[in-house]
C-alpha cells in the first residue's frame, strides 16, 4: 500500500524515527489495492520487486540513523504475484550494506517460503545470503530463516560473522522444506567459531544417518552448546529422497569436551502421530544415528551423560511397517504399511533384534551414565512378553506405562533403570520363552477379569517387602506353635500356608505397595 501511494520526494517513514532499532518489513501490496492498479493501469502495470520494496524502506534516512538499527524483521505474508517465496538473498542484499550494526535477522514472521534454494534449485541466492551477512553484518549475533532444502550451501562463508552464536533454521508446517544435510553442510556448519545454539529442520539423505552423527559428534561447531534437531533420514539406500521422520533431539554440550552431556527425545509438532517417531522400529534407527555419533569421539568421553526417551511404543503396526526399511531376505515391502504376512511370532523376532545385546538401543545405553523414559505405551503391543522385555531394557517409565487394561503412574521411588547388559540378556530369554509353547502361565490377551486379578495378587504376594513377610511368617509360626500344643503334641514341626479364601476380599494393596492379608488358613504338617 504505501509503494501504490508513493509519491516524488516522498520519505520513508522509517525517517520519522531516526532513533529507531528494530525495523519490521512487510514485502508485498495489499492485495485489493494492487489488483486495483492492475484494472485502472492497463498500459503499464504497477509491480514492484522485493528488493525494491526493501530499498524504499530506507529512503531518507540518515547514515547515523541507519547504524542504530540493530534488528531486522523481514516477511511476506500476503499473496505476492503467483506465490509466497520470499527472496531474503535479494532482500538482504539489498539492505544489509546500509545496516553496518545488525545483530539479529529474523525471517519467520509469516508462512514463507524461500524463493530459488530447493532440492534442484540454484546455488546463487544461498551464495549471495551468506557472502552478504559475512560482508556487511560483522555483528551479527543471531539468524532467523525458514527452511529450505538447499538453505545451507555455502553457509562457510557465515564464519565470517566472528560473533554469530545463534541460527534457527525450522519447517514451519511439515517436513517437506527440511534443509538438506550432507557432508558439505556438516562441514561448513563446523566452521563457525562462535556458534552456541543450533535449530535445525534437516534431512540426511543417507539411510543410516552418517551426517547427523557427525553434527552430533566429531563435526559439531567448536563453541555449541545446545542442539534442537527436527530430522529425517533416508527410507533406505534405494530411496534417498523418501523421508523416515525421527523424533525431536535436543542436546546439551560443554564447549571444548566432544562428551553429550544430556540427550532428550520429543514429539516433533508438524507431525500428526507420534507413532511415527517413538515407534520401536524408528527409535532403532535413531539410536543407530546416536551410536554413531558416540563411537565418533573419544572413548574415553563417557558417551551420553543423561539419555532420556519421552515415549517408547510398542505398537505392532509400527514394527510392520517402519522395520521395513530394514527387510530381510524372503520380505517385501509391499507398500508403507510395511510387509505383509508377518506373524507375532516374527514380529517378536524383530523386536528381539532391537532389543538384543547386538541391537542398536541397548549397546547405546550402553554408553549413558543415566537413562530415562518418560512414557511406554505398550497399549497396542505385539505381545504381553514383548512388552516385558523392553520393560527389561529400559527399566519402568517415570510417568506412565500404558497397557491394553489400562495405565499406571508410578511412584517417584520406584526404579527407573536396571543394569542393561543383564537386562537384555534377560529380555531375550523372556522372549524366547514366549515363542516356546506353553511359555506364559497367562496370556493378558485372552486373559478374564479372574485370571488377571491371581495373577495380579501373586505377584504382589511375592513382591512384599521382606520386613513384613517375616513378621506375618512369625505370626503364623506362633499360631501353629499354639495348635501343635494344643493338639499336635511335642516335635509337631509346623508350616505355614497362606492362601487367598475369596478374590477381592482376602486382599489389599495400600499405597506403599504393602500387601495386608486379612484371611488366612492354616495347614499344619507333622
Amino acid at each position: 500500500r504505501t509503494a501504490l501511494n508513493w509519491r516524488p520526494g516522498q520519505l520513508s517513514p522509517l525517517a520519522l524515527f531516526p532513533h529507531c532499532t528494530s525495523l519490521r518489513l512487510e514485502l508485498v501490496a495489499d492485495k485489493e489495492d494492487l489488483l486495483r492498479s492492475l484494472a485502472e493501469d492497463e498500459e503499464e502495470p504497477v509491480w514492484f520487486s522485493q528488493e525494491a520494496l526493501a530499498r524504499m524502506a530506507l529512503l531518507g534516512t540518515s547514515a547515523e540513523a541507519r547504524a542504530r538499527l540493530t534488528n531486522l524483521g523481514v516477511s511476506i505474508p500476503c499473496v505476492y504475484g503467483s506465490g509466497t517465496a520470499l527472496d531474503i538473498a535479494g532482500v538482504l542484499a539489498a539492505l544489509a550494506p546500509d545496516l553496518p550494526a545488525l545483530q539479529t535477522v529474523d525471517a519467520t514472521d509469516g508462512d514463507n517460503s524461500l524463493l530459488g534454494m530447493g532440492a534442484a534449485g540454484d546455488h546463487v541466492r544461498s551464495t549471495i545470503l551468506h557472502s552478504t551477512l559475512s560482508t556487511h553484518t560483522p555483528q551479527l549475533r543471531e539468524l532467523t530463516l525458514p527452511s529450505a532444502p538447499g538453505l545451507l550451501r555455502g553457509v562457510a562463508a557465515l564464519a565470517g560473522c566472528a560473533r554469530l552464536q545463534h541460527l534457527h533454521v525450522s519447517c514451519l508446517n511439515d517436513r517437506s522444506d527440511a534443509v538438506l544435510l550432507r557432508a558439505e553442510e556438516v562441514a561448513g556448519l563446523s566452521a563457525l567459531p562462535a556458534l552456541k545454539t543450533l535449530h535445525l529442520c534437516c534431512h540426511d539423505p543417507s539411510p543410516g544417518g552418517d551426517n547427523l552423527a557427525s553434527l552430533l559428534g566429531a563435526r559439531r561447531p567448536p563453541a555449541l552448546r545446545s542442539i534442537r534437531l527436527y530430522p529425517s533420514v533416508a527410507w533406505n539406500a534405494g530411496a534417498p529422497e523418501r523421508q523416515l521422520g525421527l523424533s525431536a533431539i535436543t542436546a546439551d554440550f560443554v564447549p571444548g569436551q566432544r562428551r553429550i552431556e544430556y540427550l532428550s527425545t520429543d514429539h516433533a509438532f508438524f507431525d500428526s502421530s507420534i507413532d511415527n517417531e517413538f515407534n520401536a522400529a524408528v527409535v532403532d534407527r535413531l539410536a543407530g544415528v546416536l551410536l554413531a555419533a558416540v563411537a565418533s569421539v573419544p572413548r574415553d568421553c563417557d558417551g551420553i551423560g543423561c539419555l532420556r526417551l519421552q515415549t517408547y511404543m510398542v505398537s505392532e503396526p509400527g514394527i510392520r511397517r517402519y522395520g521395513a526399511g530394514e527387510m530381510e531376505d524372503g520380505e517385501e515391502d509391499a507398500d508403507e504399511q510395511g510387509p505383509v504376512g508377518l506373524g507375532a511370532g516374527a514380529l517378536e523376532a524383530r523386536l528381539a533384534r532391537y532389543l538384543g545385546p547386538g541391537g542398536r538401543l541397548p549397546q547405546l545405553l550402553a554408553r549413558c551414565t543415566s537413562v530415562g523414559v518418560d512414557f511406554l505405551d505398550a497399549s497396542e503391543a505385539v505381545s504381553a512378553a514383548a512388552v516385558c522385555a523392553v520393560q527389561r531394557v529400559l527399566g519402568l517409565p517415570t510417568k506412565e506405562l500404558m497397557l491394553h487394561h489400562g495405565s499406571w503412574q508410578p511412584r517417584a521411588a520406584d526404579p527407573a533403570v536396571g543394569s542393561c547388559a543383564s537386562s537384555t540378556r534377560d529380555a531375550m530369554q523372556l522372549l524366547q520363552r514366549a515363542r516356546q509353547p506353553g511359555g506364559h502361565g497367562l496370556q493378558l490377551g485372552t486373559a478374564g477379569a479372574e485370571g488377571v486379578l491371581l495373577e495380579a495378587m501373586e505377584r504382589l504376594w511375592r513382591c512384599a517387602p521382606t520386613e513384613d513377610a517375616a513378621a506375618l511368617a512369625e505370626q503364623l509360626n506362633a499360631a501353629g506353635a499354639a495348635v501343635g500344643a494344643g493338639g499336635g503334641g511335642a516335635g509337631t514341626t509346623v508350616a505355614a500356608v497362606v492362601l487367598p479364601t475369596s478374590l477381592g476380599a482376602c486382599w489389599d494393596v495400600c499405597g506403599d505397595y504393602t500387601l495386608c492379608v486379612r484371611m488366612v488358613k492354616l495347614a499344619v504338617l507333622t
